[in-house]
């Protein structure tokens, strides 16, 4: 299911078409897509939300985090 839907989220995109017509169209459902849509995006970004431990060897002298804005 998880593939099929990925086939219509990147076809829905590639049409042009608003959601809601490429939706009735294809008889999926705006809710499915969007359910999906959010769920293979989260599925594509690994350690969302994680905290990752950051040990700069004992050379460096400064460090720049640079966070992505949300």
């Amino acid at each position: 299911m998880a593939e099929q839907m990925r086939q219509h989220i990147e076809a829905c995109k590639a049409s042009g078409m608003y959601l809601e017509e490429y939706c009735k169209l294809n008889q999926v459902r705006p809710s499915s897509h969007y359910y999906w849509r959010k769920k293979l995006l989260v599925a594509a970004k690994p350690n969302t939300g994680a905290f990752i431990r950051l040990q700069p060897s004992a050379s460096v002298g400064s460090v720049e985090v640079v966070l992505p804005v949300v």
